[in-house]
């Protein structure tokens, strides 16, 4: 993206409004991590220019590093800011979620994206300069420009795009998940994580209680038997419908069990962005649903689990063929290609 010439809005309101878009992605979507955090504050420095009827600034690495230990706090390392900030990990990262930006630019109802332009010093010493400006969105299903082909020549008709958009939950669960992403550490994510320790413990209590019902010397009733079946049943069927939610902060992206969702939604998943310097609960919740267009029979494809064939992995299923037109699922890129 570093040839691309960004095409300013017709008015200043649209700028601001990209901008704070983007600014909320960095934050649900980078956590804790440097260069997303980096990036938020160089868009933030921008809007300040804006705001002055100044143009977007180029910033370089020097004075990013400062902005970013005067917020978060520490020491500055005597190490180059060129290596502290390395251009080639910050393009990287920014081209693997444009998908992803785009999206967001589009649910939002904008008209723009941020685009972000590093501008090369040409020569030893010269350091690398970080400019971000808007430019229109791309046309609808186009893949954005810096994302690497997956695979050249006939193959690459293979290639699928999910697309994301918020999933509907189940009318018991909405009032706790609503409509929108939520910080784990707001009253909604302990709320969740409370929710599922309470299950877990109340179970506990019950087999506690069922130990001290068999402890005493007596012949073992019919009553005690269906007691144990009926509580081991309660327990698999806990353990099913909540190891999505479990699983989640390790997992990342997890299929919703039936119970989560509402009658008219067929599919959903949850999909976590952990901080990643964090031991404790952190990051944003979503609950979404991913879907893309079978690039060889134009087919709706699912997120569903990989199966024997692809186990321990969730892969994109064309609901017309789900056993042959079967598809890798990238989270971050939002790309995938073919399996078979």
């Amino acid at each position: 993206m570093d040839t691309n010439s960004p095409k300013p809005p017709e008015t200043g309101f649209d700028k601001f409004k990209t901008i704070k878009i983007l600014r909320d992605w960095l934050d649900r979507e980078g956590g804790n991590k440097k260069t997303p955090q980096v990036l938020d504050l160089l868009a933030e420095h921008t809007a300040k220019a804006w705001a002055s009827d100044q143009p977007a600034p180029a910033v370089d690495p020097d004075t990013l590093r400062r902005f970013y230990f005067d917020k978060h706090g520490g020491r500055i390392p005597d190490t180059p800011a060129s290596r502290w900030l390395p251009s080639t990990e910050v393009r990287q990262w920014w081209d693997m979620r444009q998908a992803q930006l785009e999206q967001a630019c589009r649910q939002a109802e904008l008209a723009f994206i941020p685009v972000l332009t590093l501008q090369s010093g040409g020569g030893r010493g010269n350091t690398t300069l970080y400019r971000l400006d808007v430019q229109l969105l791309p046309v609808a299903d186009e893949i954005p420009e810096g994302i690497p082909a997956i695979e050249t020549g006939a193959a690459q008709a293979k290639l699928i795009r999910y697309q994301v958009e918020p999933a509907k939950a189940a009318w018991w669960l909405r009032p706790i998940i609503g409509d929108a992403p939520f910080r784990m550490r707001s009253w909604r994510g302990y709320l969740l994580i409370g929710m599922t320790i309470a299950e877990a413990l109340a179970l506990l209590a019950l087999w506690g209680f069922l130990l001290l019902i068999f402890r005493g010397a007596r012949p073992i009733q019919i009553s005690d038997l269906g007691l144990f079946l009926t509580l081991m049943a309660i327990t698999w069927t806990w353990w099913h419908f909540t190891q999505p939610l479990i699983r989640l902060p390790i997992a990342r992206v997890t299929i919703a069990s039936d119970l989560f969702l509402a009658w008219s939604q067929l599919n959903g998943q949850f999909r976590m962005t952990r901080d990643a310097k964090s031991k404790v609960a952190g990051g944003w919740f979503q609950f979404v649903r991913h879907w893309g267009t079978c690039p060889i029979c134009a087919g709706e494809v699912e997120i569903a689990a990989g199966g024997q064939a692809f186990p321990g992995r969730l892969v994109g299923r064309c609901s017309d063929s789900p056993l042959e037109h079967v598809f890798s699922f990238d989270p971050v890129s939002l790309l995938g290609k073919s399996l078979h």
